[in-house]
């Protein structure tokens, strides 16, 4: 399925928050929404779900505006994981998976052996096969941002939408999670601060500045000295070699 998004903006009042956007993932692709904080990507991944209605342009799946499917046909397009998940209940991590499910049982249903396949299927995908019967709240960070892309494959999805999957994540964990990411056999548009993860795990790459789109692209063509200046206002020199390409931040 097609996801694309079409001249899309969104405005409070007066003040434009997103505006002129467009976009169209190649199926099965990995794009990265760049921009510093208060550009418009977490209100655009909110659009692209079908959370937020744009106040101009649309967002379609294979050519239907979003605004033409029911909750249950949209949620059995696209998973949205946000930066931060809480819930007053403790549940278990299957649980927690299990909510995937939820868009594809019949109503009032309980448990199928279909739906215990899925979330069996979700939990080795995303390594917490072992953590199953753990309670969600005793889970590291790391291991909460696993459970929670679990809970978005059980969906089925076409569309992975990730608002900053690595947030209060170290190093290590960054690079496990987005290697998970780029082994999800499903189209995913991840907000991520990082230049260089985006330029190692992206095949293209969209920048936001004050909601507008300043470049968009393959990471070596849009990662530039001049672009991270104009767009973070901190000198770089982006080095690009056969290794891939590589963002140093300069003092001063």
């Amino acid at each position: 399925m097609t996801l694309e998004a079409e001249d899309v903006g969104w405005r409070i009042g007066p003040a434009s928050i997103v505006e002129g956007v467009s976009l169209r993932p190649a199926e099965g692709s990995v794009v990265g929404l760049l921009g510093p904080n208060g550009s418009g990507k977490t209100s655009l991944l909110r659009m692209l779900a079908g959370l937020r209605r744009p106040t101009s342009g649309r967002v379609c799946f294979d050519g239907v505006d979003l605004t033409e499917l029911s909750r249950r046909e949209l949620a059995r397009r696209v998973a949205l994981v946000e930066q931060d998940v809480s819930t007053d209940q403790d549940p278990t991590v299957r649980e927690v998976i299990g909510l995937g499910r939820i868009p594809h049982r019949p109503a009032w249903s309980g448990d199928r052996a279909a739906d215990r396949s899925m979330v069996a299927e979700a939990a080795a995908t995303t390594d917490v096969a072992d953590r199953l019967d753990r309670r969600y709240s005793t889970l590291s960070g790391g291991e909460r941002q696993r459970v929670q892309i679990a809970r978005a494959l059980a969906q089925e999805p076409s569309v992975l939408l990730l608002d900053e999957p690595t947030n209060h994540l170290d190093v290590r964990h960054q690079l496990e999670l987005l290697s998970l990411v780029r082994r999800t056999p499903v189209t995913v548009v991840a907000a991520l601060h990082d230049l260089n993860l985006a330029a190692s795990f992206c095949d293209r790459l969209l920048v936001l500045a004050e909601g507008r789109v300043v470049a968009d692209g393959p990471p070596r063509e849009v990662l530039t000295d001049a672009l991270v200046e104009e767009v973070y206002g901190v000198r770089a020199r982006v080095d690009v070699d056969d290794a891939g390409l590589y963002v140093r931040y300069l003092a001063g």
